[in-house]
């Protein structure tokens, strides 16, 4: 990205950028708190796995939430990507008793 083409011709702050969270990692609150040393002001939380949204402390979620409201960050959380259809994706077929149980996940 040239100075010249990007915000009117001059630099952009790195306040300006935001960062995402490692979407292997449960330990949220330490990695909100790294990125937050670098100076953004937008995180995205990555928890597209089910089992590491999972294991996600919800006091965690509640530090993180406390620390954005401290700092004046915006944070946003991308929640897990569950496939709802029944359908199995090792070739089992349909189930009803699975697409249900992915829906109440999901809600």
């Amino acid at each position: 990205m040239s100075p010249e083409k990007s915000y009117g011709g001059g630099y952009f702050s790195a306040g300006s950028l935001g960062m995402t969270t490692d979407p292997r990692s449960a330990n949220i609150l330490q990695e909100v708190s790294t990125k937050l040393a670098s100076g953004v002001k937008q995180i995205e939380i990555e928890a597209v796995s089910p089992e590491i949204f999972d294991s996600i402390p919800k006091q965690q979620l509640k530090e993180v939430n406390r620390l954005a409201k401290l700092t004046g960050i915006d944070v946003s959380l991308h929640g897990p990507v569950i496939d709802v259809s029944g359908i199995d994706p090792r070739g089992g077929g349909f189930s009803e008793a699975d697409r249900e149980n992915a829906e109440r996940r999901v809600a």
